[in-house]
């Protein structure tokens, strides 16, 4: 005899909440929609002097903010500039690490920064980038510059990417490194 009704109903839902709780946890990641999401709305928050600009390239903003993700896949030395393993440069509050690009260059070395992420340097070099189009009236590269800065603001709060665990190892993919460059 064949159940109908509540009963069979049930399987399905549970098929499903199953599903979800096996997912791995990057199927609920920030993503590229967020990226876009959270570029369209900062627009919003602008200062009213520039604002303007920002508000008529909304689209093409949106668009591209996530062009650095695309260009991973292509160049696997771009890593470097979506992430900083703040760890390896000591304990909070991180006063070993210089704030300046240059400083922390001369003190670790290209290859350790390398290693390690530059991902609060690449906001400077974007900020620059952006104020110096948009002073000399270079709006097509101030607009892409613009979206570029948007993906390495938003880039720290993609995923959170923890230390190292107190027995030394790495919590998250083989991808990443473990050892102290």
């Amino acid at each position: 005899m064949r159940v109908f009704g509540p009963q069979r109903a049930g399987g399905p839902i549970l098929a499903g909440i199953l599903l979800l709780c096996l997912a791995p946890a990057t199927a609920f990641a920030w993503g590229n929609a967020a990226e876009r999401l959270v570029t369209n709305k900062a627009v919003d928050t602008l200062p009213p002097e520039v604002r303007s600009f920002f508000e008529a390239n909304r689209s093409f903003l949106v668009q591209h903010v996530t062009d650095p993700v695309d260009s991973l896949a292509k160049n696997p030395a771009e890593r470097r500039n979506h992430v900083l393993f703040i760890d390896r440069y000591g304990r909070f509050p991180f006063e070993s690490l210089p704030r300046n690009y240059k400083a922390a260059l001369g003190k670790f070395g290209k290859t350790k920064l390398d290693a390690n992420g530059v991902l609060p340097w690449q906001i400077g070099v974007y900020s620059e980038r952006l104020t110096t189009a948009l002073k000399a009236g270079k709006w097509d590269q101030a607009k892409l510059e613009a979206a570029l800065l948007a993906h390495y603001v938003e880039r720290p709060m993609t995923r959170l990417i923890p230390p190292r665990t107190l027995t030394g190892t790495c919590p998250h993919s083989s991808t990443l490194t473990n050892a102290s460059a």
